[in-house]
């Protein structure tokens, strides 16, 4: 998927997840969260956040290659339960939704993912990334961030 559609559905699973549970600090919580949904794609240079830190990027991609540990469970995991060890739970959740919500986005492409890096075991699914079909995801999520801020405000008013 493209940043932009990975970036839309983060917001929605804060907005979803802040319906739940309150947040302190939502500013940190939110770029913790929009960070960790485009950090995934770190191991790709053409990416958005690849073409922001070059030559990280290229470095990374020739050691572990596109869509596999950094496209699995493993590091989401590790960065959260680091997290919680220094007792960030914010933190750790914000981080931890944000990763899985891109990988999340990249298991419904033909390319898929290694969720469970090493094993190799590929979750795919049927929309091919800029295609049509994203197009019609990014601008579905769109109107449905759209209603829910609607809805919020309208509890403000």
């Amino acid at each position: 998927m493209r940043a932009r559609t990975h970036i839309l559905f983060s917001v929605l699973c804060l907005l979803f997840y802040v319906d739940y549970v309150e947040v302190k600090h939502i500013l940190l919580f939110s770029f913790l969260l929009f960070f960790a949904a485009l950090f995934p794609d770190i191991d790709e240079a053409g990416s958005a956040i690849g073409k922001k830190t070059k030559p990280f990027s290229n470095i990374i991609n020739i050691i572990c290659g596109h869509r596999g540990v950094f496209h699995s469970l493993l590091l989401p995991s590790a960065a959260a339960l680091t997290l919680l060890f220094f007792q960030q739970t914010e933190a750790a959740v914000a981080v931890f939704i944000g990763y899985v919500s891109h990988l999340v986005m990249d298991m419904i492409t033909p390319a898929g993912i290694y969720l469970f890096y090493p094993f190799r075991w590929k979750i795919r699914g049927p929309i091919p990334v800029n295609s049509f079909f994203e197009k019609m995801l990014f601008w579905t999520f769109i109107v449905i961030i759209s209603i829910k801020l609607l809805v919020l405000y309208s509890a403000f008013v």
